[in-house]
Parts: structure tokens; sequence; C-alpha cells
């Protein structure tokens, strides 16, 4: 009972961080605002959650925030753009079922905006479409 309603507490303070990422308001009311949001939307089975995945969880969305405007200036100076399929490898934690480093790691891949995951080739790889420079610069 005690474990489950740790969970419950772990995906609603998740949810609502999130939501402060979103809406980059980390203020009161607003994150009141996320609070309330995330207890209409409905939550799942949030007692398969692994809490060993949250930790690094929330370590990735932090980065990938550092990733997305590195990502946006190597963008922006592409002239010839290429468009090229890669595999990403799935986070070890979305590897071991969880649906929350699964969804973590799908967010992350595709918030960046030179990457996007285009389906999973299998239990260890992502397919991803990614742009290059392509072609003679000159």
């Amino acid at each position: 009972m005690f474990l489950s309603l740790i969970r419950l507490f772990s995906v609603l303070i998740f949810r609502t961080f999130l939501w402060g990422l979103i809406t980059a308001n980390f203020g009161h009311n607003n994150l009141l605002g996320g609070a309330i949001l995330s207890a209409i939307i409905p939550i799942g089975n949030y007692k398969k959650l692994k809490l060993r995945a949250i930790p690094d969880s929330i370590k990735s969305l932090i980065l990938v925030q550092i990733q997305m405007i590195k990502e946006t200036f190597e963008l922006i100076f592409i002239t010839k753009p290429k468009d090229v399929f890669t595999t990403e490898t799935v986070n070890l934690n979305a590897q071991n079922g969880s649906d929350l480093a699964t969804f973590v790691d799908v967010l992350v891949i595709t918030a960046t905006p030179m990457s996007l995951v285009t389906g999973k080739v299998n239990h260890e790889k992502w397919e991803t479409h990614t742009l290059i420079q392509g072609g003679n610069n000159q």
C-alpha cells in the first residue's frame, strides 16, 4: 500500500515537473495548475512504475535542453540537408520494461530539432531519422 502511494505521488510530481518544463514556468500558480491537470489526466497503471527509472528520466529531461540548443544552431548552419536513418540505443531502464523510461527516451530523441524516432528496430534499438550536412559545400 505504501509503495503504491509513493508510485502515485511520483507520477503526479513527474507530470507536474514536465508541465513546468513545457510551459517554462515554475511559478506557484502554474505548478498548482499543472498538479491539478496531472491529477485529472488518467494515470494508467502506475503500480508498474519502476522507481529507479525516475532519477535517470529527470536527468535526461534536463540535459535534453542543452542538446536542443546545440542542434538548433547546427540546423541553422546546414545548407544542404541530407536525410539519414540511423539507430539509437534504447535506454537501459526502457529495455527492462519501464514505460516511463520508454516515454522519456522517445521524448528526448524527438524533442531535439534534428532527430525523430520513426520506429523500433528491436528490443535494444530505436530507428531514428536525422539530418546531416550533405552534398558539396562549395
